[in-house]
């Protein structure tokens, strides 16, 4: 009687991990179009964008802008290199 228990019990834990793993499916397909896209995403690439302006003598706004403080080791080379491609599209 034990063992049959115990076959339930198998059969229950692979049908909650099944189920769980459709409920990540579907909340994963419910934010698709959102995917890869922080929250502070846009503020970083505005900061990179003083930044770049500022290190190629455009301007002097870094000096002023309320997030100078941030790094952008990352995004500002990715901004200079889309800026040398000619990419309109920030995605």
């Amino acid at each position: 009687m034990t063992s049959s228990l115990r076959a339930v019990a198998d059969r229950a834990a692979a049908r909650s991990a099944w189920l769980v793993c459709a409920l990540f499916l579907l909340a994963g397909v419910a934010v698709l179009d959102d995917y890869g896209v922080g929250a502070d995403a846009p503020t970083q690439r505005q900061t990179a964008q003083v930044v770049l302006d500022y290190v190629r003598g455009r301007n002097d706004e870094l000096l002023r802008h309320k997030d100078r403080m941030y790094g952008v080791a990352v995004e500002a080379p990715l901004l200079g290199a889309e800026r040398l491609l000619g990419l309109q599209d920030s995605r």
